[in-house]
């Protein structure tokens, strides 16, 4: 229309669509479908159509193209708007809707011919039985290792001057079990697949051709697990379709295939894949909860979802929204069944152990998780990564509102507390700013998660400025029933290190807070004019009575700031009558006026791994928690001959297999959390070629951002001349009027 508005079905121009011919892709019977049809290139590079039609920019106003956006945004052009040839306006024919960056590349037009033809794209295979077949090798095939021998393969002796065949036994047994026909289960990523054979329903040949292609399929029925994840799939009729020719399917994985969101006209029936357990809908682009919950009524077995990627922001506003017209209940979320009970997600998940929310926009732990999942009574493992919620608060048991949309529900159990099975909660760039959420969580607290063992927290505001084992310290000790952090396992011994190392903390922030409490209050005392008058009043008891008033204003004040500190660190008055040691050292440094030095030494073992100091013994130290990480490697350097610049410290603790980098000179030992008896790994690298590497990687980023640079300049120009150009256009036409 030359005014932006291009309607994405061909009518650019405001006439009628169907002037123009249909495009097809290369089978010469499928069509194309903008906002559906999923497409790849020959490089395997794949694409959503969003537009069919004309496009303003081009020379012939008839000519028909396709405007695809890349699943990569920095393979494409533009963000699918161009300058109009005739008018010099900006036209939109469509937009990028999965360019969440906004990086405005991920658009392109390409002739429509360049469908048509073979061996440019195409919108991917049908899944028959010879492409099930090409993934594994036929029984019959030829042999690759020959008399038990592969070809052309030898491993040189340590002498270098003799070789040995490379033998492969069991080529046959192996071959064996390969055969699709026994197999129960199949891996078909990234081939392509857009669905079953099909046809258009125009021509009688096109059917025959689909019952050929999918002829055999029947002697796979007894498949019990299929990864379809990467390939074309874009509907749910063609996802439901495979789902149906094989019955027997436990799992299914459909990962990265953007089918999206059903339609209101597609049939699902109540059970009807009921033995499906497993279901994979991660990078789906799932739009709406109601997808999910139609999915639910038909696969009522579910016992693991992965939802991750998807747009499920509206989760909470349908936990109770009721049905229109006739009244039937079934297909919505808080429907009514045939009894008149309300139907909630615990009613269509009652098996469902593990679900994956990652990345959902997901933005309140009470409206989009609490409410409308926290019923759940299986649910063992929640995944919430990347979801922007800023608290976690857990309801009390007598909160009756989770369970009810309704005042007058009768099926309310008071007794209930919220996720009553969960064991494993994951909470990974979240937006978690206070430790009193985290608090919530555990058993101490009267709204805590009964059953949680297991925590994933990282890359959140509220430990943005720690280190990696303080962190680790922090919430081993702030939470009493985590037995895994961070895929971790928590033991005694470190469960207690953390503990005494928090005590002694809270224990010397609270004496200090004491002391500052007093300092501040009789400084207030002392300057308050009333007060300076009553102590030259005479009298030896109005001195004595005033002095004990201000005796009385600095507890006060201490005691107020030491109930702060208590109310930030609910678990202290617990630990610290187990850890009394630990307090009374506090108290004894605090006292002294430097801190505890014997308690807050730590033994540590430090293990050169450098090339040429690998085989010393490791040297075993004492050290103050408040060495920091560069006096560290000066002693190591000493004592291994290692250039402090080249040197990279870890430490690890007993049982964790990943060790922690100590990567900041400045901070010291007790921040990063580093505990008595730790191990400390000196690696020795080539500084000169880390300097090289980080040059190439300073080099590639600034290169990056120059032609994104370079490319929004050329839009901003374009976009400006179009605007000076339709200006210049309406001067003219109305210098003419006049």
């Amino acid at each position: 229309n030359g005014n932006g508005n291009g309607n994405g079905n061909g009518n650019v121009n405001g006439d009628d669509s169907s002037a123009h011919p249909r495009v097809v892709a290369p089978d010469g019977r499928t069509p194309l479908l903008p906002h559906v049809t999923r497409l790849r290139d020959s490089d395997g590079f794949v694409a959503t159509l969003r537009y069919v039609g004309p496009v303003s920019s081009a020379k012939s106003s008839t000519e028909s193209y396709a405007g695809v956006e890349w699943d990569d945004p920095t393979r494409g052009k533009h963000d699918g708007s161009v300058v109009c040839r005739r008018t010099g306006a900006l036209v939109r024919h469509f937009a990028c809707r999965d360019d969440a960056e906004g990086i405005g590349t991920a658009g392109s037009f390409l002739r429509a011919g360049k469908f048509e033809r073979r061996g440019g794209w195409d919108c991917g295979v049908a899944l028959t039985p010879a492409l099930l077949k090409s993934r594994y090798v036929e029984r019959d095939a030829a042999l690759i290792a020959p008399g038990n021998v592969l070809p052309d393969c030898y491993a040189r002796t340590s002498g270098g001057k003799e070789k040995k065949a490379i033998e492969f036994w069991g080529e046959m047994k192996i071959r064996d079990r390969q055969q699709a026909e026994g197999l129960e289960g199949v891996g078909l990523r990234a081939m392509g697949i857009r669905g079953l054979p099909r046809n258009d329903g125009n021509e009688k040949n096109a059917e025959d051709d689909a019952d050929n292609e999918s002829a055999g399929l029947e002697a796979y029925s007894h498949l019990k697990s299929m990864d379809l994840a990467g390939n074309l799939l874009c509907t749910w009729e063609a996802a439901l379709g495979i789902l149906r020719r094989f019955p027997r399917l436990e799992e299914f994985n459909l990962s990265s295939n953007r089918i999206r969101d059903t339609a209101p006209s597609l049939q699902l029936e109540s059970g009807e894949f009921d033995k499906l357990r497993v279901l994979n809908l991660n990078g789906c682009k799932i739009g709406s909860a109601r997808t999910i919950w139609r999915m639910a009524r038909a696969a009522p077995n579910l016992e693991e979802l992965c939802l991750a990627h998807s747009d499920l922001s509206d989760i909470g506003s349908l936990l109770y929204e009721e049905i229109g017209g006739d009244g039937k209940g079934g297909d919505e979320v808080g429907d009514r069944d045939g009894d008149g009970a309300k139907v909630r997600w615990e009613d269509v998940f009652p098996k469902l152990r593990l679900l994956d929310l990652s990345d959902c926009r997901l933005s309140s732990w009470e409206d989009d998780v609490r409410r409308p999942l926290g019923r759940l009574p299986q649910l063992t493992e929640l995944i919430l990564n990347e979801n922007a919620i800023p608290s976690i608060t857990a309801a009390p048991a007598s909160d009756e509102s989770t369970n009810s949309g309704d005042a007058g529900d009768d099926n309310t159990d008071a007794g209930d507390v919220d996720f009553p099975s969960l064991i494993s909660l994951h909470l990974v760039s979240c937006s978690i700013a206070s430790w009193s959420d985290l608090d919530a969580l555990s058993s101490s607290s009267s709204s805590s998660l009964p059953s949680l063992r297991s925590l994933r927290f990282r890359s959140n505001p509220l430990t943005s400025r720690m280190g990696t084992g303080e962190v680790r310290s922090t919430l081993i000790a702030r939470l009493e029933n985590l037995e895994a952090l961070n895929a971790s396992p928590v033991g005694e011994k470190e469960r207690t290190e953390a503990e005494r190392r928090y005590v002694g903390t809270v224990a010397r922030e609270m004496l200090l807070a004491e002391t500052e409490g007093r300092a501040e209050a009789a400084a207030a005392m002392s300057g308050s004019p009333d007060k300076r008058k009553g102590t030259h009043s005479g009298g030896s008891g109005s001195s004595s009575g005033e002095g004990g008033e201000a005796d009385g204003g600095e507890d006060e004040a201490a005691a107020q700031r030491k109930s702060r500190i208590l109310a930030l660190h609910p678990r202290f008055s617990s630990l610290a009558t187990k850890h009394r040691d630990a307090v009374s050292a506090s108290a004894d440094g605090a006292n002294s006026g430097g801190g505890a030095l014997a308690h807050d030494a730590i033994n540590v073992s430090i293990r050169s791994m450098a090339p040429g100091s690998c085989g010393a013994e490791p040297l075993r130290r004492r050290l103050p928690g408040s060495t920091t990480v560069g006096r560290l490697k000066a002693l190591c350097g000493r004592k291994f001959d290692v250039e402090v610049n080249a040197m990279r410290l870890h430490f690890r603790i007993e049982g964790d297999p990943f060790p922690t980098e100590l990567d900041d000179d400045a901070s010291t030992l007790r921040s990063y959390g580093v505990p008595d008896g730790a191990e400390i790994l000196l690696n020795e690298v080539d500084v000169e070629d880390e300097r090289r590497r980080d040059e190439r990687a300073r080099i590639e980023r600034a290169r990056g951002r120059d032609e994104l640079g370079r490319r929004d300049e050329a839009r901003r120009e374009l976009a400006s001349s179009a605007t000076a150009a339709a200006t210049s256009s309406v001067g003219v036409s109305v210098a003419g009027r006049s």
